[in-house]
């Protein structure tokens, strides 16, 4: 499966992170063993407080290499922990840089130090956190671009084999819609929630046919779609107003028949 070259990049920028916050991890626990016989003097709360938050820093860590394991298999779930973690992010340092940008003139103690580097360093600081805050808006907006959440639904299809998406046709095959001499009428319906098909492969698909012309009704129910007895009476009413809505032009009926026929005489 064809793996989309921004969530490559957005993989390796995880892995990456991940790895190095293991790195930093690695040596904080290293400083705390260091720096072990200063720790009589820390209060227990204190002592807690600091083993909480460098497990808390390893297992975000960890987590953040998990999901770009699972973004290079173009798992779906971590396309929503990359949206996720790309907001916290943005909001994070975007929010981190309006203060910087705010306290940029703030009266410090008297110091020896150049005139207005105090100022020039968060500005600096407030300029970089403006990029990360970018980037993770950025982020967000490319995971949830039709076409990447297309890619998603595609790889799942393929994990999960043919037989399991039935009739639902999938990303690579939408370039066949050009062909189609007729624009067919299309009826889905569909269970929220269905265990085998992925809420987003049937949008994808419904919005794929409409762009190509094709009249396309797609029916929402809130139990599994293979749960027809469940609501039959309805799904049945559904079904003959499409049909009563959306008749066949006589020429493509009698296309049909003819070429049913001419399978029924080659096969005898």
């Amino acid at each position: 499966m064809k793996r989309p070259i921004g969530v490559f990049i957005a993989g390796v920028i995880l892995l990456v992170s991940g790895l190095l916050g293991l790195v930093l991890f690695s040596l904080g626990v290293l400083g705390t063993m260091a720096t072990s016989s200063l720790q009589t003097t820390m209060t227990p709360a204190a002592r807690a407080v600091v083993y909480v938050t460098e497990a808390s820093f390893a297992a975000f860590s960890v987590f953040c290499g998990w999901v770009a394991i699972d973004l290079f298999r173009l798992r779906a779930w971590a396309r929503y922990a990359s949206i996720v973690l790309a907001a916290l992010a943005a909001c994070f340092f975007g929010l981190s840089a309006i203060l910087l940008t705010l306290l940029r003139n703030m009266p410090l103690p008297e110091q020896n130090l150049p005139p207005h580097l105090i100022e020039h360093i968060f500005l600096g600081l407030a300029l970089l956190y403006f990029v990360i805050a970018a980037i993770g808006l950025f982020w967000v907006v490319y995971f949830n671009r039709a076409s990447i959440r297309g890619a998603f639904a595609a790889a799942e299809a393929h994990r999960q084999g043919e037989d399991a998406f039935g009739g639902v046709i999938l990303p690579n095959d939408f370039y066949l819609f050009k062909h189609a001499a007729y624009k067919e009428p299309f009826f889905f319906w569909y269970g929220r929630k269905d265990p085998n098909i992925a809420y987003s492969v049937v949008t994808n698909e419904a919005a794929a046919f409409k762009a190509a012309g094709f009249p396309f009704e797609l029916d929402l129910r809130p139990f599994d779609s293979g749960s027809y007895q469940a609501d039959y009476s309805s799904v049945n009413a559904a079904v003959w107003a499409f049909f009563q809505k959306h008749t066949l032009p006589a020429s493509i009926i009698e296309a049909r028949e003819q070429a049913n026929s001419a399978a029924a005489a080659k096969s005898k």
